[in-house]
């Protein structure tokens, strides 16, 4: 629950670089230094730890059970009086599980991308008009296909993102709500495989639309420490 806490905010947090980015371009080196953006990964990893400490006081061991099918001792978990506490689960799942994971991201992810796509277009309108002899045209349609690329990105991230979390939501609306049996435990296990799948899919994302994604991945699998990949590396992040 912590991993996915950051997964969701980090998420969140590169929809707002690339707002900045784009939408505010010529302040992003004044608002976006290395040392913020440091400090934002670590002050999400310190939350995320935070708000999910009473996770971990949710379950116990109540019995080790030999499992004759795969012939091996199971430990078998139990909820604790924390976890079927009414005002614990009305205050953590009612509410700020609900606002945490899924109303403040979802609503900020949805606002921002828009106004990238908006900011894209009219982008794009601009060169359009503004293009003037051949040298220009071509540095222009470099650029323009650059910016579509990296927002096509993001947004292909973002969509794997809210389909893969949806399903969550409406997982906890039910539980909210006391609607749990078998359909509930069912809708449970496919949510469970929907975000390993959300995780499992982003890589695949940057390397169909990034070519620094591809190049640097290249470098760190093959471990090319050579002055030619020290190059390599250098003029990509540059």
């Amino acid at each position: 629950m912590t991993a996915q806490t950051c997964s969701v905010f980090m998420t969140v947090g590169v929809s707002v670089h690339r707002y900045i980015g784009v939408c505010h371009p010529y302040k992003s080196v004044e608002w976006l230094p290395k040392k913020r953006v440091t400090s934002f990964i670590i002050g999400l990893v310190s939350f995320s730890i935070l708000f999910n400490t009473t996770r971990f006081f949710e379950v116990h061991i109540s019995n080790v059970c030999y499992r004759s099918n795969i012939d091996y001792y199971m430990p078998s978990l139990q909820p604790t009086a924390l976890r079927m506490n009414d005002l614990y689960r009305q205050i953590f799942f009612g509410w700020a599980y609900t606002l945490v994971m899924y109303a403040v991201p979802f609503t900020l992810l949805i606002g921002l991308n828009s106004m990238v796509l908006s900011a894209v277009r009219r982008s794009r309108r601009m060169h359009m008009v503004s293009q003037c002899g051949a040298e220009s045209e071509e540095f222009s349609k470099k650029a323009e296909r650059k910016e579509r690329q990296t927002s096509i990105m993001l947004i292909a991230i973002v969509l794997l993102f809210i389909a893969c979390n949806t399903l969550a939501f409406v997982c906890n609306i039910m539980e909210n709500m006391g609607a749990e049996g078998v359909i509930y435990n069912t809708l449970v296990t496919f949510n469970n495989l929907l975000v390993i799948i959300n995780a499992s899919c982003n890589i695949c994302i940057y390397m169909l639309f990034s070519d620094k994604y591809r190049m640097l991945l290249r470098y760190y699998l093959f471990c090319d420490w050579s002055r030619q990949g020290d190059l390599l590396v250098s003029s990509v992040l540059n």
